[in-house]
């Protein structure tokens, strides 16, 4: 099955009282409305809900895509328990760069061997990564290359109209790699970027919710979004941001880009960021 363009993000926020376990029902009814893609990791503590509620469906294992990611590669045996009840992860992503400049090549070359045996044990079909950017990226092709590697074929990242990310998502698009925008609504920012005058603008010229034009656009872009929701209605809206991606225009994406603050808002993504801006062809 290959990564259907909109998915089911399910992270929670721990520190606001959010209990991974909400994922069990949230997932169930994220697959009643339609979602066929769901994406976890192993530091959002959702991971065996979501796979207790893609086993409680019943639906075959190859009629949904699922994702997981580590800051570590796992070792085989790790790997095989996490996935020994639903056989594989579709798509599985080293959640981000070791951000460590004095040996940033020589671990980043061992996580990515790792990752490729992982890869070749059958327990995952693609292998990707998450909040690379620029000299990062360029440094793991570079890798790739030297070692006869298999190369990420998604990067994840913060995209959204205040993050707009154009050289990164052209830089990926060029070397084959999906890019997959977690946070597509801006996270805590999103009643920010939601009531908007450029994002409000648009949804009203193409009859959609402000969110739907905000997942509509970067749709558009040939990115795929995963965005959270505890609330089916909302569920729903997001998912139906398909029906307007034709709608979206290159006038509409000048004046969504209008909003580019040209900087990820969130902590991790901001991290890695930074320190990709410290490597000079490490």
């Amino acid at each position: 099955m290959d990564l259907p363009w909109i998915g089911f993000g399910t992270w929670v926020d721990l520190q606001e009282g959010e209990r991974p376990e909400i994922m069990t029902s949230l997932v169930t009814e994220a697959l009643r409305v339609g979602y066929r893609s769901f994406d976890t990791a192993e530091n959002y503590f959702t991971e065996p809900y979501v796979i207790r509620a893609l086993l409680n469906s019943q639906l075959p294992r190859d009629q949904y895509f699922l994702t997981s990611k580590s800051d570590l590669p796992p070792d085989l045996n790790q790997l095989k328990a996490r996935t020994n009840e639903i056989g594989y992860f579709d798509l599985f992503l080293l959640h981000g760069p070791p951000l460590d400049p004095t040996n940033f090549k020589t671990v980043l070359t061992q996580y990515w061997i790792n990752m490729n045996k992982l890869l070749a044990s059958g327990r995952v079909r693609q292998i990707g990564v998450s909040n690379f950017y620029l000299n990062e990226l360029s440094t793991l092709l570079e890798i790739c290359s030297e070692f006869n590697l298999v190369p990420p074929a998604v990067n994840q990242l913060e995209v959204h109209p205040f993050n707009w990310e154009a050289d990164l998502v052209q830089f990926c698009q060029s070397n084959n790699i999906l890019v997959t925008a977690h946070s597509p609504l801006a996270g805590m920012a999103s009643p920010l970027l939601l009531t908007s005058e450029p994002v409000q603008r648009v949804a009203q010229r193409i009859g959609s919710s402000s969110a739907q034009a905000v997942l509509a656009s970067t749709l558009s872009r040939g990115i795929v979004v995963i965005p959270k929701s505890q609330r089916v209605n909302r569920m729903r809206e997001n998912l139906d941001s398909l029906t307007f991606v034709d709608e979206i225009t290159p006038q509409d994406q000048v004046t969504l880009r209008s909003l580019d603050a040209g900087f990820p808002l969130l902590e991790r993504s901001s991290a890695a960021k930074q320190f990709d801006q410290t490597l000079n062809g490490v």
